[in-house]
C-alpha cells in the first residue's frame, strides 16, 4: 500500500521508508534467511536485505532481471529465489565485490590493474592517474604527485618492489614508494606512447610502443624496429616463456618471438585466428595463449587451437587472459568474463568428456562491468581475481563460486514435422486421421504406442516414408544458470559423430531415408556436468514399392522374364545350330576319324585300341551323341599328337609321359563303360618337369592290366599306378590291378590280346634291357601274382625299374 515497512518488537513499533534507505515503500513480501537477514521484495524497486542495522539494495544493476519482485523465498540449501515479472532469479551469495567512485575510486575509465607482492591493488585509469587500494582505503597518484601523465595503461612490479607505470604520451614512470623517475624519448625510449612493460629474467626491461620496441638495461635503451626483425613495430603485449624466449604481440601483424639472436614470425598464415594480438600468457602446461580480436588462441608448441563464440566465449574480442593459482584460465572480453573448463565430467562419474566449455560471468552472476581492457586483470596473494572494467574494479571470490555438480535433466519437449507443431495428444485416439500440413503435405499412416509424461510426445513413433522432415525439441532442466545449458545430439542410423556443443535446443533432419533410428541427446550445465543420455527410437516406413513383399514380386517377375527369354532364345539357337551344323558336323567327324586312322597307323599304335576307339567314336556319331563324340575325338586327337611328338625324342619329361598315360586311361575307361577305376600316384619329391624317361614305356603294362586282368572281371575293377624314385638315376613304376590274374587270363585265351601282349611287353622289355646295358644299371621288370587271403587270385603287380636322366 506504499507505506513502507513496520517492525514491532513486542513493546514498540518502528517504521522504515525510502527515507530510511529502503529502495521503495511498495513492499510485496518478507522472508528471513539462515543468517538472520531479512529479505524485503518490492513491486517496483528490486529487493532489500536488512541485517538489523542497514539496508542493502539489489536491483537490475546487480543482476536482477526486473525491478518488480512480487515474491521471494528461501530453499533448503539457503539460496534466495526471487520472482520477477520477467522470470526467476537465484541469489546464492556474492561472487563479486565492486569498487566504484562511491567507494573512493575515480570516475575515469580503467585501463589496467595489477596486484603487488604486498597485496595492494594498483589501478591505472585514463586521465585519472593511478589508484592504490590496500583493502581499506584508496590513494590516488596523478601528475600532482609526480606522474608524468594521468593516462596510465600498463602497470608492473619489478623484482625490487618498484612499480612501473606506462603512460599514453609521456613515457614510463618508476615509483620506488617515495618518488617517481621518468623515462621518455629524451632518455632513449623509442616512443612516449607505451602499451606494455616486462622485466625479463636477466633484469632487462622491455617496453612495447606503436613505433617499435625498447630494451632498458638500467642504464641505456636499445631499440628494435622491423629492420631488426620485428614482424611489426606496433607492439601491444610482451611475454617471457619458460625457455627465456620473448613473445611480442602486435596490433596488426600477429606475433614474433626473440631468442636473443633472431626473430621468428607467427601470423594468420601460421594459424593465428586474427593478426591483432592484445595479450599473451603462458600457462603451467607451457601452452602459450593469445588474446585476439577473433577469439583466444592456444599454441602448444606445434599447433594452434582457436576458441571463439562458437565454443561458448561471451564475445570474440578478447582483451586479457589470466591463469589463476588453481590452473583455471580466465578470459576477459568486451562482454564479460569467461572461465575455461577444459573438459566436462561425464554423467554419474568423475571422468571427463572431450571438448571445452566456457562458464560466463556477466550481469546475472554479479559481474557488472561493461567490459575489460588490455592489462586489466590480476590475482592477489589471497587468490582473489581483480578485473578492471569501464567504470569500476571488480574482485572475484573463488571460494564463493561453488560448482554446480548436479547435471541437468534432459527432456524431449516436442516433435514437429515440416516445421509444424503436431498435437500428439489429440491424435492418440485418432490414428486413422489424415492431416494436411501448411506446406500441403499429407500426414497419415502414422502410429505410436503412447505419450511421454509432461510433454505428451509420442512413444515408439512410426511414420510414413513421405513424412520424413522431423525436428526434435528438447530442454535441459536445471535451476542454476539455465541459459548456459548446452546440448549434444546424435541420430543413430544416420549421423557418424555427435554434434558439437550447441545452445540451440532443437535438431532438424530432413529427407530421412526409410529405416529404424534412435535420436540421442544430452545436456551439459555451465560447469560441464552432463545429463543422462535421452534415447528416442522411431521408425520411418518404406514406400510400398520398397517393401520386402514388393522386392519378392520384383524377383519373381525377373526370374520369370529371364526364364522365358532364355527358353525362347535357347530354342531358337538350338534350331539355328541344328540347321547349320547338321550335315557339316557329321562330315567333319567322319573326316577327323579318317585323319586319326592315318595318324595312328603312322604312330604304330595298338591296332585293337585304334580300331576300338574309332568304333566308339563312330558309335557316338550314329547315336547322334555329338557331345560325347566330340569329347572323345578331342582326347583321342590329343593322345595321338602326344605320341607322335614324343616318338621323335629318345627321352621325354615324366610329366609328358604321365599326360599321355592319363589320356589313354580316360579313353579306355569310357570305351569300357567305366568298368574299372584308376589312380596315378606320383611321389611328391619327384620333379616330373625335370626328370626324363623313354617315351611310351609305362602304357603297355597299363594296357595289359586292363585287357587281360580287368576286362574279364565281372565286378568293377581297380588299377593303381605308383611312381617313386629308388635312387638318383632309377625310377620305380608299380602297376597294380585287382583283375583275374595271369593264370585265369591265360585260360581265357584271347588270341589278339595275347599277340599284342607279347609284342608290346616284349618290345618294352627289350628297350629296358638296352638301357640297362647302356647305363650299367640294375634295371629290371618284376611281375608278381597277387593272392587273396582265401587263396584266390587277387590281381597282378608289375614293378618297372627304369633308368632316368635328371
Amino acid at each position: 500500500n506504499n507505506v513502507g515497512l513496520y517492525k514491532y518488537d513486542g513493546k514498540s513499533t518502528s517504521h522504515f521508508t525510502v527515507e530510511g534507505s529502503l529502495s521503495s515503500n511498495n513492499i510485496s513480501k518478507i522472508i528471513e534467511d539462515k543468517s538472520g537477514n531479512l529479505w524485503i521484495s518490492t513491486w517496483d524497486s528490486g529487493v532489500n536485505r536488512y541485517d538489523g542495522r542497514s539496508f542493502i539494495h539489489f536491483g537490475v544493476e546487480h543482476g536482477l532481471s526486473s525491478e518488480s519482485v512480487p515474491a521471494v523465498l528461501k530453499d533448503k540449501s539457503g539460496n534466495i529465489w526471487l520472482a520477477t515479472n520477467t522470470g526467476i532469479c537465484k541469489y546464492d551469495g556474492k561472487l563479486f565485490n565492486h569498487i566504484q567512485s562511491s567507494q573512493g575510486l575515480g570516475k575515469e575509465s580503467i585501463g589496467t590493474i595489477r596486484a603487488d607482492k604486498s597485496g595492494n591493488i594498483w589501478v591505472g585509469t585514463f586521465s585519472g592517474g593511478v589508484n592504490k587500494f590496500d583493502g581499506k582505503s584508496i590513494a590516488q597518484f596523478t601528475t600532482e604527485q609526480g606522474l608524468s601523465s594521468s593516462d596510465v595503461i600498463a602497470i608492473m612490479e619489478d623484482r625490487s618492489g618498484n612499480m612501473w607505470f606506462a603512460t599514453y604520451g609521456s613515457g614510463v614512470n618508476k615509483y620506488d614508494g617515495r618518488s617517481f623517475t621518468h623515462y621518455s624519448t629524451a632518455n632513449g625510449l623509442i616512443d612516449n606512447h607505451v602499451f606494455c612493460i616486462l622485466e625479463d629474467r636477466k633484469g632487462n626491461f622491455w617496453f612495447g610502443t606503436p613505433k617499435g620496441l625498447s630494451k632498458f638495461d638500467g642504464k641505456s635503451f636499445t631499440n628494435y624496429l622491423a629492420a631488426q626483425g620485428l614482424i611489426s613495430e606496433n607492439i601491444y603485449s610482451i611475454l617471457e616463456d619458460h625457455n627465456g624466449s620473448l613473445w611480442f604481440g602486435t596490433g596488426d601483424k600477429g606475433v614474433c618471438t626473440y631468442d636473443g639472436v633472431s626473430f621468428t614470425h607467427y601470423n594468420m598464415a601460421h594459424s593465428l585466428s586474427n593478426a591483432s594480438v592484445l595479450g599473451i600468457m603462458e600457462d603451467k602446461n607451457k601452452n602459450i595463449w593469445f588474446c585476439t580480436s577473433h577469439g583466444v588462441n592456444k599454441f602448444d608448441g606445434k599447433y594452434f587451437t582457436h576458441y571463439t563464440t562458437e565454443q561458448g566465449l561471451s564475445n570474440n574480442i578478447v582483451k586479457n587472459i589470466l591463469e589463476d593459482k588453481s590452473g583455471n584460465i580466465w578470459i576477459g572480453t568486451i562482454n564479460g568474463m569467461n572461465r575455461l573448463i577444459p573438459q566436462a565430467p561425464g554423467p554419474h562419474t568423475s571422468k571427463k568428456e572431450g571438448g571445452v566449455l566456457f562458464k560466463k560471468y556477466t550481469r546475472s552472476e554479479g559481474f557488472l562491468g561493461v567490459g575489460t581492457y588490455e592489462n586489466a586483470i590480476t590475482q592477489d596473494k589471497e587468490g582473489n581475481i581483480w578485473i578492471g572494467a569501464t567504470d569500476r574494479i571488480t574482485m572475484y571470490h573463488p571460494q564463493g563460486d561453488i560448482p554446480d555438480t548436479i547435471p541437468p535433466t534432459i527432456q524431449l519437449s516436442g516433435i514437429s514435422l515440416f516445421n509444424e507443431n503436431i498435437n500428439w495428444h489429440d491424435l492418440e485416439k485418432k490414428k486413422d486421421t489424415i492431416l494436411v500440413l501448411s506446406n500441403g503435405t499429407r500426414f497419415s499412416n502414422f502410429n505410436f504406442s503412447g505419450l511421454t509424461p509432461w510433454y505428451n510426445q509420442p512413444e515408439n513413433l512410426q511414420l510414413a516414408y513421405n513424412n520424413n522432415y522431423i525436428t526434435f525439441q528438447f530442454i535441459g532442466i536445471t535451476t542454476n544458470r539455465p541459459k548456459e545449458v548446452k546440448y549434444k545430439y546424435f541420430l543413430e542410423g544416420l549421423d557418424e559423430n555427435w554434434s558439437t556443443l550447441t545452445d540451440r535446443p532443437e535438431a532438424a533432419y530432413n529427407n530421412l531415408p526409410h529405416g529404424k533410428y534412435t535420436f540421442k541427446v544430452k545436456a551439459v550445465n555451465s560447469e560441464g556436468y552432463y545429463s543422462n543420455e535421452l534415447k528416442y527410437p522411431f521408425t520411418i516406413f518404406p514406400p510400398w514399392w520398397k517393401t520386402w513383399w514388393a522386392y519378392v514380386v520384383y524377383g519373381l517377375i525377373m526370374v520369370a522374364g529371364i526364364s522365358v527369354i532364355f527358353y525362347y532364345r535357347s530354342r531358337s539357337l538350338r534350331r539355328e545350330l541344328e540347321q547349320r551344323k547338321k550335315e557339316q558336323q557329321f562330315a567333319e567327324l567322319q573326316q577327323q576319324k579318317t585323319e586319326l586312322e592315318m595318324q595312328a597307323l603312322r604312330a604304330q599304335m595298338n591296332p585293337h585300341f585304334i580300331f576300338n576307339s574309332l568304333n566308339s567314336i563312330n558309335g557316338f556319331i550314329l547315336k547322334k551323341d555329338t557331345r560325347q563324340a566330340s569329347d572323345y575325338l578331342t582326347k583321342f586327337s590329343k593322345l595321338v599328337r602326344l605320341i607322335l611328338q614324343n616318338s621323335q625324342a629318345a627321352l621325354i619329361p615324366l610329366e609328358s609321359e604321365l599326360e599321355s598315360l592319363q589320356l589313354y586311361l580316360e579313353l579306355e575307361a569310357v570305351r569300357f563303360d567305366h568298368h574299372f577305376e584308376y589312380k596315378i600316384n606320383v611321389d611328391e619329391d619327384i620333379d616330373d618337369a625335370i626328370l626324363k624317361i623313354p617315351p611310351l614305356i609305362i602304357q603297355p603294362y597299363a594296357e595289359n592290366a586292363i585287357w587281360h586282368g580287368l576286362m574279364h572281371k565281372e565286378e568293377k575293377g581297380y588299377l593303381e599306378i605308383e611312381i617313386y624314385q629308388q635312387a638318383d638315376n632309377v625310377l620305380c613304376c608299380k602297376i597294380t590291378d585287382n583283375g583275374v590274374g595271369r593264370k585265369k587270363a591265360s585260360e581265357l585265351k584271347s588270341k589278339s590280346a595275347s599277340t599284342h601282349k607279347s609284342m608290346g611287353m616284349r618290345i618294352t622289355a627289350d628297350r629296358i634291357a638296352i638301357l640297362q646295358q647302356k647305363k650299367q644299371l640294375d634295371t629290371t621288370i618284376k611281375i608278381t601274382d597277387l593272392v587273396l587271403p582265401d587263396g584266390s587270385a587277387g590281381g597282378t603287380e608289375v614293378l618297372l625299374k627304369i633308368p632316368v636322366n635328371i
